[in-house]
């Protein structure tokens, strides 16, 4: 399976299969009364039917239709007609010629009915339904995944980017899980540099809010309300959505979704903030910062109870609750026993935290946390590397450049100071590096590592390390949130010292100021450090041909083929040896025994020989794959003699090619 999706492209499904513990539910009765209790039936049923559009609905045009089409991955499944993105991305490719246009035109018209609000309502419950299937998950219990249609999807989609800047302007400085670029890692900075400013404050807390089952639970009324007061021009579209309950297919049963935003609907954060906006707007805590359903409130205790009390009064009102369990209290100094009383009785089974505790979105808050936390990602890591040992060297080398490695742990460098414990990171690395050893049987000595972990256009092989990254990863993240983090913070609240010593940090480490443009990009920060690199390397060759080789690799689309799918069906999956030679002829790494070959020439380890011998296989069926090409664009395209402009007429004919 993880093969197949590789080859689909889908390479988060193939890391999701490859990582996941969890497994298909059974088709049983038990799993679908588990169903229906994670969608519970509404005991008012929809009240709201107001179906007078005031304003005009918003129209998209074919360009935007195309753009929307083309951002589904490319993984995407069908709902319940099994129909897939892909599909509709084969379809109005330049490649299907006129009739793609043709169809375009008409998808087009299709999403404008869908945002007009003017489908039949006799299958609006199914055209906004959902095929619906479980996990297991492996401490217990279901993990429902619904799959919507996909010209629901489609629709939701180009609504989602149409108001996207109007709902971020709306939502911001207190929710930043929609319409935000990067509003994860902006709450991730500014609860680390407010947990961290002082450390002793009395009576300060900081509170983390988790809501139960928050996306299924919510007051489908109380969601219509919300967009026609905030976002009319939408309100077309969700009312057909929403107005009555959509069906879920199970197997050959069904279940009347009546509360909550469809799962999988790119809509469904923007209509899940929308409906709590006035909630959090509303209290007043020194900190205040929100990603979707996860909420941060800091200040004094007096003003933090209140808030958490409010929140409880406020949402159980549109229809759903706190989970008291997964809720999280942290004292600033040391733990009060009667401020943690007066929670627990407002919160029955709040947790208390220490620092080792703190953890919010995915990153660590303080150094304590940091450390719990990134033993547990060196855990993952181990048994993801155990696992891909299983797969073709090189899919698994695909995987573990692209996923496995550092995309793994990027959120967290550019969340958190990463290099102030270097100890940890380069235990991370060597890890890396031996993962790396035994996919391509190689000792990947000092030299042939340090290329190794230079990105694929610079001469590497794009399998980078943390300690090279974690510099330019916090500094690119740091200024791309800074006028976000400072709206989330309190007024004239400090600098973040840790800022000011990255920058000191890479001056030292490349001789060169801080850029004045382009901060945000992680690119600026980067290239100095490859360069540096690189010229280390050049200097560190033993020989001219050493030289050579680097400087050969580091032309253009040299490493090209180290970014391509490993595809059967395209010939550009190497066989194991095919590509351990491939690689190590890149590194420069022994790949051989020292022999005598057939022509008479003493062979050395690296293996050189092999590319001029003139009985090496290996250009013969490089021609021949070459001709076979040439042959089939013959078949497609007949050759012709091309004429000049003055030879246009023949014997009284004229001549078009």
């Amino acid at each position: 399976m993880v093969i197949n999706k590789v080859s689909d492209g889908g390479l988060s499904g193939a890391v999701k299969i490859l990582c996941s513990d969890d497994k298909l539910a059974n088709f049983s009765t038990e799993t679908f009364r588990e169903l229906q209790s994670k969608h519970p039936q509404s005991k008012t049923g929809i009240c709201y039917q107001t179906n007078s559009f005031s304003t005009s609905h918003l129209v998209v045009n074919e360009n935007e239709v195309r753009q929307a089409i083309m951002s589904f991955r490319t993984s995407s499944s069908g709902g319940l007609d099994s129909l897939r993105p892909s599909h509709l991305q084969d379809l109005i490719s330049y490649s299907a010629g006129s009739a793609a246009s043709k169809i375009l035109s008409s998808l087009t018209a299709l999403c404008n009915v869908l945002l007009s609000g003017t489908v039949n309502q006799e299958i609006c419950p199914i055209l906004f339904g959902a095929s619906l299937c479980a996990l297991e998950k492996k401490d217990g219990g279901i993990r429902p995944i619904a799959v919507g249609n996909v010209f629901h999807r489609l629709a939701a989609k180009l609504a989602s980017f149409k108001l996207k800047e109007k709902l971020g302007n709306i939502f911001r400085p207190f929710q930043n899980g929609f319409g935000s670029p990067s509003g994860c890692e902006a709450v991730s900075h500014a609860a680390r540099r407010y947990i961290n400013e002082d450390e002793s404050k009395e009576g300060t807390v900081f509170l983390k809010l988790d809501y139960e089952n928050a996306f299924n639970m919510l007051n489908q009324d109380f969601i219509l309300k919300s967009v026609q007061n905030s976002v009319p021009e939408l309100y077309p579209f969700v009312f057909q959505c929403y107005y009555q309950p959509s069906i879920l297919t199970f197997d050959q049963n069904t279940i009347s979704s009546e509360r909550g935003v469809q799962q999988g609907d790119p809509l469904a954060p923007a209509l899940f903030c929308l409906s709590i906006d006035n909630i959090i707007k509303n209290l007043k805590t020194e900190f205040n910062a929100w990603y979707l359903d996860d909420g941060s409130l800091g200040g004094d205790y007096k003003e933090v109870l209140n808030a958490l009390s409010s929140v409880i009064k406020k949402s159980k009102e549109i229809g759903f609750e706190l989970n008291f369990h997964k809720c999280e209290l942290h004292f600033q100094s040391e733990p009060d026993l009667n401020i943690s009383r007066k929670f627990n009785d407002v919160a029955p089974g709040i947790k208390i935290i220490e620092r080792n505790s703190l953890i919010l979105l995915g990153s660590p808050l303080t150094k304590e946390s940091f450390i719990t936390f990134f033993e547990e990602k060196l855990h993952n890591f181990r048994i993801m590397s155990s696992r891909v040992h299983t797969l073709p060297r090189h899919v698994a080398f695909h995987l573990l450049k692209n996923c496995l490695t550092i995309p793994k742990l990027l959120h967290l460098m550019r969340c958190f100071p990463t290099w102030h414990h270097q100890t940890y990171l380069i235990k991370f690395d060597e890890e890396i590096r031996n993962t790396l050893r035994l996919l391509l049987n190689d000792q990947l000595e000092s030299n042939a590592w340090h290329q190794a972990s230079l990105p694929a256009s610079y001469e590497g092989l794009g399998i980078r390390t943390i300690t090279d990254l974690s510099l330019p990863t916090f500094l690119s993240s740091s200024y791309s949130v800074i006028n976000m983090i400072d709206s989330i913070l309190p007024p004239s609240f400090p600098s973040d010292n840790n800022l000011n010593e990255a920058e000191q940090l890479w001056i030292s480490r490349t001789d060169l100021e801080v850029p004045r443009t382009r901060k945000n990009l992680q690119q600026t920060w980067d290239s100095p450090l490859i360069r540096n690199a690189l010229n280390n390397l050049l200097d560190l060759a033993k020989s001219p041909i050493d030289k050579a080789r680097i400087k050969a690799v580091w032309s253009k689309h040299a490493g090209a083929w180290l970014d391509a799918l490993p595809v059967t069906s395209l010939g550009t999956l190497l066989d194991n040896e095919s590509f351990r030679v491939a690689v190590g002829l890149r590194l420069g790494s022994n790949i051989s025994v020292h022999h005598k070959c057939k022509c008479g020439v003493e062979v050395d380890t690296r293996g050189y020989h092999g590319l001029s011998c003139r009985y090496s296989p290996g250009r013969f069926s490089r021609h021949q794959a070459v001709n076979d090409v040439i042959t089939f664009l013959r078949l497609l395209y007949p050759a012709v003699q091309q004429l000049h402009q003055r030879n246009c007429q023949k014997h009284g004919n004229t001549i078009i090619w």
